[in-house]
């Protein structure tokens, strides 16, 4: 960058002592001394010239031309306070001189006394109003006094007058490029080349501000152009590592770099620079290298210990990260970005109320600081301060309307809040402002699929995996959706991706194997295979049917289920053996966890192997239930309401026990509840209701069947209870939310799994009421046609 300093003893001496050498005559008593002083002083003997000079004052102490000659020399000489106390005297004398006030001005600045330079120097114009020099002297102190516009106008002055100034063109260039004029600031620093085509530095303008206005190829183009001119000039391979770096052009950056800091050894902003670039390059410890040697060079460098700081943070090195954002905050504690830098590190520590301490520091520096409200949101939002976080993201939007993160928190907040609408619009705005915003069509897709709103979540879904094709929680979801909507085809293919995601292969159980998966290609002729339990009870039970058909493959079946199975799956036609999950396991050849059988199977909804009951009752269980239950004299329904209490959305899919005990009209049948567990909120409600409680009994599932085989029918939620009855090929009446599980598929009465099955749905979210007034009816009549027969 071009220097704003004017290079002033040579110019303003030389005029000062060409002047007094034109009128010295006019002093009669001291023109002689004035003559040899100038004589002196032209042919460089400062001394002697100084000795003259004061010897004129001892005659005469108010000589004017003597008293602003010592002020000039003094000046030559650095002895700018020495120069002002001169000048001044000399102006006392004689105020109608503009050089005077025009050196005095350059004495002053130098003392750094810019508010007596700026007077100085408006004296001076006041006295020559088209005095170049002392505008654009001005300018620069006007500059200094950070009164940018009134130094602007000041170097429009100068151009006017001297439309081939260089230096007023580079200084009025820096000024429009610090207000980021950078269009305006290009103009000027090209009018600079054209003046000085030779000079280095108006292209290292240019560059840097084509750099700023993004036109990065251009920018190269005047860095080169520079390094042409000047091929040891350290700050234009700097500029250029900069533009490189931008353009993804890592390498040579690195190339560009290490130039600028062969040139320059202690360029430590370089150093700096280059760490950042091989942090890009995923090169950490060369990062962490030339952060420590830019520490070195810029001991009270702030940004290079806060670089250092993200580096160590990246290799969980916490502690000396800590320090290294501690430093640089100690070194520059007005700076918003390294309070939000240690905060984010905090919280990757766990540390979140300490972390929240720092977002708060950063945003009192920086009011408008859009990420730093993001991140504090997520981190409100992970205490359950949903409201604060919804205002933090509100916050950020205000200040950064396309900040396509901070609509994708508010989305994820919102649908918290159940402010489904809100999450929405939300997710809506950030793929808006970010097209392949995965995780926002991902979340948008999940909500439009918990309003039932299929053909658009399945859009968005493929939208999701369309931009990030190993997307697993995507691709699961999607496998979802397609079920629901009776694509079996497609669905089980998809379904596949439920291992790769980390939260359902964890809640899946996933098994580690040395024996190949089997599915569906490989012969099973003589061969062994494992198949293995996966995800809830009510799966296993639904999707043990195919054990036989794999059976029936030639194939030698073991079966491993949950513990309470056990005995109920030890019937199953076709099964070898049946072993409880986590015994020691027999040799076999291949393995295949229940789920997938359906994909093996390449099962349509036409091709539901649903062919009657698969289960069957142990007779000894039957008759000790029936003789408990004793004679029936009218219909006996079993009850289901709930899951087990640690069932996510359980809220979603159950009812009461008071809502659903609604249903069934008074003394009108026997009902038996089949519950395991009845939870805390209907323990009151159920004890008054005077109905047996057969739980603790409840020790498997081969009890819970017989019970069943006991019932005419059974009513519930979609619990494994419902699971089992219909496998058991017992009547059962199943109530759905409006979107339910995607065995249930959607707009049907019946499902494909199970010939005995009747479904009540919702036609509105979270509304039972139309459900239980259906299932009531059907109840009433139900009564009505057992009494008949």
């Amino acid at each position: 960058m071009m220097s704003s300093k004017l290079k002033k003893s040579s110019k303003f001496n030389k005029k000062s002592i060409d002047r007094t050498s034109k009128n010295f005559l006019s002093q009669p008593k001291t023109s002689l001394l004035i003559k040899e002083g100038l004589s002196f002083h032209q042919s460089g003997n400062l001394d002697r010239a100084r000795e003259v000079y004061l010897s004129i004052l001892k005659i005469d102490p108010d000589h004017f031309d003597a008293l602003q000659l010592l002020g000039v020399l003094a000046s030559q000489t650095n002895q700018w306070a020495n120069a002002v106390e001169f000048f001044q005297k000399a102006i006392s004398l004689q105020s109608t001189s503009a050089i005077v006030f025009f050196n005095q001005g350059i004495a002053f600045q130098e003392l750094n006394l810019l508010d007596q330079a700026l007077v100085s120097y408006c004296n001076a114009i006041q006295l020559e109003s088209n005095y170049v020099q002392a505008i654009y002297n001005k300018a620069v102190v006007l500059k200094g006094l950070d009164r940018l516009d009134d130094a602007l106008l000041c170097y429009d002055k100068v151009i006017e007058l001297k439309p081939d100034y260089a230096e007023a063109y580079s200084n009025r260039g820096n000024i429009l490029e610090h207000k980021t004029r950078y269009a305006d600031a290009l103009d000027d620093f090209s009018k600079v080349t054209e003046l000085k085509a030779e000079h280095p530095e108006g292209y290292i303008n240019r560059g840097r501000v084509l750099w700023k206005l993004k036109s990065l190829e251009q920018s190269l183009v005047n860095y080169d152009k520079a390094i042409e001119l000047e091929p040891g000039f350290a700050q234009a391979y700097f500029g250029k590592g900069v533009v490189q770096g931008e353009l993804n052009k890592l390498v040579d950056a690195v190339k560009s770099y290490d130039k600028a800091t062969y040139l320059k050894h202690d360029f430590s902003i370089a150093f700096n620079n280059l760490g950042s670039v091989f942090k890009k390059l995923g090169n950490l410890n060369q990062a962490l290298s030339n952060y420590d040697r830019s520490i070195y060079h810029g001991v009270h460098y702030a940004q290079a210990y806060s670089n250092r700081g993200l580096v160590l943070q990246k290799l969980q090195r916490f502690d000396e990260a800590i320090s290294d954002f501690i430093k640089a905050i100690s070194l520059k504690p007005d700076f918003a970005e390294f309070f939000y830098n240690y905060g984010n590190l905090l919280a990757e520590s766990g540390r979140i109320e300490e972390a929240l301490n720092e977002y708060g520091k950063a945003i009192e520096l920086r009011i408008d600081y859009a990420d730093c409200y993001t991140h504090r949101s997520i981190l409100l939002q992970k205490l359950n301060r949903l409201h604060e976080a919804l205002a933090s993201c509100e916050m950020a939007i205000e200040f950064e309307p396309t900040l396509a993160e901070a609509y994708f928190n508010r989305g994820v907040i919102s649908a918290e809040l159940k402010l489904v609408d809100q999450a929405l619009n939300s997710y809506g705005h950030s793929v808006w402002i970010k097209p392949n915003y995965f995780d926002a069509h991902y979340n948008r897709g999940v909500i439009l699929n918990n309003l039932d709103r299929l053909d658009e979540s399945l859009s968005c879904y493929e939208r999701a995996i369309e931009i990030k094709p190993d997307f697993a929680q995507a691709h699961w979801n999607y496998a979802l959706a397609l079920l629901l909507c009776g694509d079996f085809g497609r669905g089980f293919k998809e379904y596949e991706w439920r291992w790769q995601t980390k939260s359902i292969r964890a809640n899946a159980g996933q098994r580690a194997f040395s024996q190949p998966l089997w599915n569906g290609k490989e012969s099973l002729e003589h061969k062994t295979i494992l198949l293995y339990c996966e995800q809830g009870l009510g799966d296993t039970l639904q999707f043990c049917r195919y054990a036989s058909l794999v059976a029936q493959l030639g194939a030698r079946v073991l079966l491993e289920v949950q513990e309470p199975l056990v005995e109920l799956l030890e019937k199953i036609e076709g099964v070898f053996r049946v072993l409880p999950k986590g015994s020691v396991l027999p040799d076999f050849d291949y393995q295949c966890p229940l789920m997938s059988l359906p994909f093996a199977f390449n099962t349509c909804i036409n091709t539901v192997p649903s062919k009657g009951p698969y289960l069957s009752v142990d007779k000894t269980r039957l008759k000790r239930w029936e003789s408990k239950l004793g004679e029936k004299t009218r219909p006996r329904i079993g009850i289901v309401w709930s899951s087990v209490s640690s069932f996510k959305d359980d809220d979603k899919r159950s009812v009461t026990f008071k809502e659903i005990i609604s249903c069934f009209p008074v003394g009108s049948f026997d009902i038996i509840c089949l519950q395991k567990e009845v939870k805390e909120q209907d323990k009151a409600e159920f004890e008054s209701s005077g109905l047996k409680f057969y739980g603790d009994e409840l020790i498997d599932f081969s009890e819970t069947a017989a019970l069943i085989e006991c019932l005419d029918l059974v009513v519930g939620t979609c619990t494994s209870v419902p699971h089992l009855s219909a496998a058991l090929g017992k009547p059962t009446w199943i109530m759905l939310q409006k979107v339910p599980d995607w065995r249930w598929m959607r707009n049907i009465c019946h499902s494909p799994w199970y010939p005995t099955v009747r479904l009540y749905r919702q036609q509105s979210l979270a509304d039972w009421s139309e459900v239980f007034n259906e299932v009531r009816a059907d109840l009433v009549n139900y009564l009505s046609n057992w009494m008949k027969a």
